[in-house]
């Protein structure tokens, strides 16, 4: 009877390396199909669509004030104020009497900023409604046409009519009544006091100017 045969020693298993080999490779491709798809999966900040420009200062909200190089928070907030305050803007002269708005200020809201005396003005944010009190009613015109001035005739505005002084070029019913709302303070001493009146800025007292004399108490 012939000897058994010797059993062959049994070699170590290699499905510990197998499955490391296999783990490395599944996070190789991975790390490969991130990079090259990974970009498109991101997740991009929103953004707010702009609003057209240029833009209706009596229509555009604190939000569309706010795209406008040069404005901020402080700005747009004065803007408002004065516009729920006084009214619709006439011109965009009128910008000059609001609070922070200069001259160079308004010479560049210029190109962002129109008047379009149809569009209905937009209603004042709730957080400015608590800050602004309503305006008093403003009394009727005295006539329904009003004829400006010729070169040459002047008037004083501390004893001129609301209906003479909307004979002035560029004053309105709402601006004349500003103007002896602010004479009634104190009376104007000079031309260039009417600079104290809102919406009467540099450019338009020099339209003006030309059309008062203050008489001499």
């Amino acid at each position: 009877m012939d000897a058994p045969s010797p059993v062959p020693p049994t070699s170590p298993s290699r499905s510990p390396e197998r499955f490391a080999i296999a783990v490395a490779v599944i996070v190789l491709f991975g790390l490969l199909l991130y990079r090259g798809y990974g970009n498109g999966y991101r997740v991009q900040p929103s953004q707010q669509a702009a609003a057209p420009l240029p833009l209706d200062v009596n229509a555009a909200d604190r939000v569309e004030l706010l795209q406008i190089p040069g404005v901020g928070p402080t700005i747009a907030d004065a803007i408002l104020t004065h516009r729920s305050t006084f009214g619709p803007f006439q011109s965009l002269d009128e910008l000059d009497g609001v609070p922070g708005i200069g001259g160079k200020t308004l010479d560049k809201l210029r190109n962002w900023l129109v008047v379009d005396a149809k569009a209905p003005a937009k209603p004042l944010e709730p957080k400015f409604e608590t800050l602004v009190r309503p305006a008093p009613p403003s009394p009727a015109p005295t006539t329904s046409t009003t004829t400006k001035l010729a070169p040459g005739q002047t008037l004083d505005p501390n004893t001129a009519t609301l209906a003479e002084l909307q004979q002035l070029p560029g004053i309105g019913a709402k601006m004349a009544e500003r103007i002896v709302a602010e004479r009634t303070k104190k009376p104007f001493e000079s031309i260039d006091d009417l600079r104290r009146v809102s919406g009467i800025g540099a450019k338009t007292l020099d339209k003006l100017r030309h059309h008062l004399a203050i008489a001499r108490r």
